[in-house]
């Protein structure tokens, strides 16, 4: 993880505002980051953290490529690579597109197939692809995530799962 800060603000006298900025690279990472922000009132220091999560979603960009070139690449993406689990929906009527947009930084793989959504991206910092298949069967959703950083393709499954089943 790194951080690329503005520069340090000295001093914030009593109802004023000064306005800075962070950068974070979370490194494909979905660890928190945690800052320690410290202050003085009256002589005495005073300190307190803080706490920037990242959602999974927003440590991918979007990746336009064809159903072809998709399910070539799943193929490759499979065993530890995969994670697979099956959702009920909680709504039936649910847009499944519009919600994993909502949620996620993917782009949409053109499908003929009706109840299969296709979604495609990378990640970040390392530019690891992100393979996203729902397939969609009355009230149930078989959900598959391929990609090479397991930990993320294991967290990106739990948030869809969520996602669905809300």
């Amino acid at each position: 993880m790194s951080i690329h800060n503005s520069a340090p603000i000295m001093q914030l006298l009593p109802g004023s505002v000064t306005l800075g900025a962070l950068g974070v690279d979370y490194k494909d990472s979905i660890q928190p980051l945690v800052l320690e922000v410290s202050w003085f009132i009256t002589g005495m220091e005073r300190k307190s953290d803080v706490v920037l999560r990242v959602p999974a979603g927003e440590l991918i960009q979007p990746l336009s490529m064809s159903e072809d070139d998709f399910v070539g690449e799943q193929v490759k993406l499979k065993g530890m690579n995969e994670h697979m689990a099956q959702v009920t929906l909680k709504n039936v009527n649910l847009e499944i597109q519009k919600a994993v947009f909502e949620k996620f930084n993917v782009a949409r793989v053109i499908t003929e197939e009706q109840n299969i959504f296709r979604f495609s991206g990378q990640t970040l910092s390392s530019n690891c692809l992100v393979l996203l298949t729902i397939t969609k069967q009355e009230s149930l959703a078989t959900v598959s995530v391929n990609c090479e950083k397991m930990v993320i393709g294991s967290v990106l499954l739990n948030e869809i799962k969520g996602l669905l089943s809300q």
